[in-house]
């Protein structure tokens, strides 16, 4: 199991799990190297994709959180799970945020209980929010809070 930067091909793994949409919003990033980008890798596959979008100024130290799994994820959730907390940690350090924030379906308890596993919390609900107007709920992480 190791995790190593990520790269614009990675995201082909979701194509078939996640709808176009928000593929295409991830597929070309508009300055790579300004985002915390991540691939975990185990046994040669693709576990999960994930990473801190930076916002750009004036909103500087405002990180938009995005996580992705395959299947494959299921298998060893606990210690998966694990280091992507360990890779939120860094994220805040070395990325400078004072905030990240993240936007799970109102329906998702699956990823609700993820992004509280990985010290989250609730900031609002945002209704009406996807693209078929499914509420949201929006969870933050402040630097220093947990």
């Amino acid at each position: 199991m190791r995790v190593i930067e990520f790269e614009n091909w990675h995201m082909r793994f979701v194509v078939d799990m996640y709808r176009e949409d928000f593929i295409a919003a991830l597929q070309d990033p508009p300055d790579l190297e300004s985002h915390l980008l991540y691939t975990l890798f185990d046994g040669g596959q693709i576990i999960a994709i994930g990473g801190v979008l930076n916002h750009p100024d004036p909103f500087k130290g405002l990180g938009e959180m995005f996580f992705y799994k395959s299947p494959l994820y299921e298998n060893k959730i606990i210690a998966y799970s694990r280091i992507t907390s360990k890779f939120i940690d860094i994220v805040i350090e070395k990325g400078n945020f004072h905030r990240i924030q993240a936007a799970i379906p109102m329906s998702d308890h699956c990823g609700q209980r993820f992004i509280e596993f990985l010290q989250f919390n609730i900031e609002s609900v945002l209704s009406n929010y996807g693209p078929d107007k499914e509420d949201f709920v929006r969870y933050i992480r402040l630097a220093g809070a947990n």
